[in-house]
C-alpha cells in the first residue's frame, strides 16, 4: 500500500469496459487501478508499478493469461480464485 493507505491494483482484461467498470467501482473507493490488456503487459506493470494486488482475466486470446501469474508467482504463497460463470 502507499504511506497515504490507499492501495494499488493492476486489472488485467482485453476488454477496455470491463477494466473501465473496475476502475469506476475502485477509484471512488480511493485505489489507484493501473490496467494492462495483455499478459505481457501485465508482467511490465507489475515490475514498474509493484501493484498490491492483480484482477487478471485468465480468458484472454493469445499466450495463456495464466503465464503471468505462474511465472512471478510458482513457489510463492500467492493464491488464484476463479469466479464461476
Amino acid at each position: 500500500m502507499d504511506s497515504d493507505g490507499a492501495g494499488k491494483i493492476l486489472a488485467v482484461d482485453d476488454v477496455p469496459e470491463n477494466v473501465r467498470l473496475l476502475e469506476a467501482v475502485l477509484v471512488p473507493r480511493g485505489y489507484e487501478v493501473v490496467a494492462a490488456t495483455s499478459g505481457e503487459e501485465a508482467l511490465d506493470v507489475v515490475a514498474s508499478a509493484r501493484p498490491d494486488l492483480i484482477l487478471l482475466d485468465v480468458v484472454m486470446p493469445g499466450n495463456t493469461s495464466c503465464s503471468p501469474a505462474s511465472s512471478r508467482c510458482s513457489g510463492s504463497s500467492a493464491t488464484t480464485t476463479r469466479s464461476r460463470s
